[in-house]
């Protein structure tokens, strides 16, 4: 289990100018060790400000440390005033978490190949399942890019009073 979680770098966000910005968040464990990291994109959508996850990296896996760097990156967006969490192309693993973190009541799935067609009638073994099926057309079809599932979490709903937020690297 990481012992701190660290803001390590950011791109500078003007909402005035619709920038994008960048959250890189490392995690660290009791003896200074990195053990794992993410990268979030902060973009301005409509009067909103939502997230996209485009990396989690846990080093060993299964430690708890995906779990603690979501929850640091869930309280410092809704610090940011972010509305919207989405990441696309879910692994197994990272299905696993999300189902830990924020509970299936929360979560709600897209294609994200079709946006338009707004939030996937399924619950998290439908989108196991549909997980499983692309990972074996692409194990037997490696040419194919084929995206699976993604996951949406509207961060007002979240209950994130228990969680900490990053501490920001200095230099």
């Amino acid at each position: 289990m990481p012992d701190k979680i660290k803001i390590i770098d950011e791109s500078p966000f003007d909402a005035s100018d619709n920038v994008e910005s960048d959250i890189f968040m490392a995690a660290y464990d009791e003896s200074g060790d990195y053990v794992g990291g993410l990268d979030a994109a902060v973009t301005q959508k409509d009067d909103r400000l939502e997230a996209k996850l485009m990396t989690i990296d846990a080093n060993p896996p299964e430690r708890g440390t995906g779990s603690k760097l979501m929850k640091a990156l869930v309280v410092e967006l809704k610090a940011r005033k972010v509305t919207d969490l989405w990441s696309d192309s879910l692994s197994e693993d990272a299905l696993a978490m999300r189902l830990k973190v924020f509970g299936e009541e929360l979560l709600h799935f897209y294609d994200p190949d079709h946006l338009e067609d707004g939030f996937l009638p399924m619950n998290i073994q439908q989108a196991r399942s549909s997980r499983h099926r692309l990972d074996a057309y692409t194990y037997d079809n490696p040419d194919s890019l084929i995206l699976g599932p993604g996951v949406y979490v509207d961060l007002s709903k979240v209950d994130s009073a228990e969680w900490h937020r990053p501490e920001k690297s200095k230099g």
